[in-house]
């Protein structure tokens, strides 16, 4: 017998999982509503058990050295979408800071840490600027 294990995100993993397309399916968020109807009108059955929960990180590049301590406030206006384009710099955070560039990296959009972290930090699920780098393990 040949298993296949393929990485995609929550969201992505959900619609494979509710089109028939994989047998089990792991996820770092619980199932949402519309994922469940999905299920339902697909007539697959699943079991959501609950078996351990994720745990979310912000950390910084080793060569920012200014960087100490950063707000919940200050990461909101980092990922805010209105800041797309207009927020480029470190120092237009905190005043303190230099004018070195802001470079962000952070999940894809079908990510359930990208689904959790946009709703903790900007306060709408899904709500993020999109110029940051997006990579897979």
């Amino acid at each position: 017998m040949e298993i296949n294990i393929d990485f995609t995100g929550t969201g992505g993993g959900f619609r494979k999982f509710c089109a028939g397309e994989t047998d089990i399916s792991n996820a770092s968020r619980p199932t949402q509503p519309k994922e469940m109807e999905a299920c339902r009108n697909a007539g697959v059955p699943y079991l959501e058990l609950p078996i351990a929960f994720d745990a979310l990180t912000v950390v910084v590049n080793p060569q920012n050295t200014w960087a100490k301590d950063i707000t919940l406030a200050e990461l909101q206006k980092m990922w805010t979408p209105a800041s797309q384009g207009k927020l480029t710099s470190w120092q237009q955070i905190r005043p303190s800071w230099p004018a070195k560039p802001l470079n962000l990296f952070g999940p894809g959009k079908d990510s359930g840490t990208f689904d959790y972290f946009t709703a903790a930090v900007v306060g709408q699920a899904k709500a993020s600027r999109s110029d940051y780098t997006s990579r897979r393990r």
